[in-house]
C-alpha cells in the first residue's frame, strides 16, 4: 500500500470512528489504539505535504459527502444487527 492510499484508508478509518464516539456516544476501539493511527495519520500528512483536517472531522456535518457515506453505513451496519 503507498503512503497515499493509506492517508485515504486512515481518513475514512478515523472518521468513521469519529462517528461512533460522537454521535452514537460508543468507541470502536480504546484510547490508544486511536491515538496511534491518529499519529500516524499526522505523521503521513506531513511526509506528503496535505492539510491534516482530523480536528475538523468533529462537526460532523452531515450535508458533508464524505459524513453522509459514514453516517449511510453506520444506518446500515444498525439494521443488519437488528434482523
Amino acid at each position: 500500500m503507498t503512503k497515499e492510499q493509506r492517508h485515504v484508508q486512515l481518513s475514512w478509518q478515523l472518521l468513521e470512528y469519529k462517528c461512533y464516539y460522537y454521535l452514537m456516544a460508543t468507541s470502536k476501539i480504546d484510547d490508544y489504539a486511536y491515538d496511534m493511527l491518529e499519529q500516524e495519520y499526522d505523521g503521513l500528512c506531513l511526509e506528503l505535504n496535505l492539510p491534516n483536517s482530523v480536528g475538523d472531522m468533529v462537526d460532523f456535518d452531515t450535508s458533508r459527502p464524505a459524513c453522509r457515506l459514514v453516517m449511510d453505513k453506520l444506518g446500515a451496519i444498525a439494521k443488519r444487527k437488528k434482523k
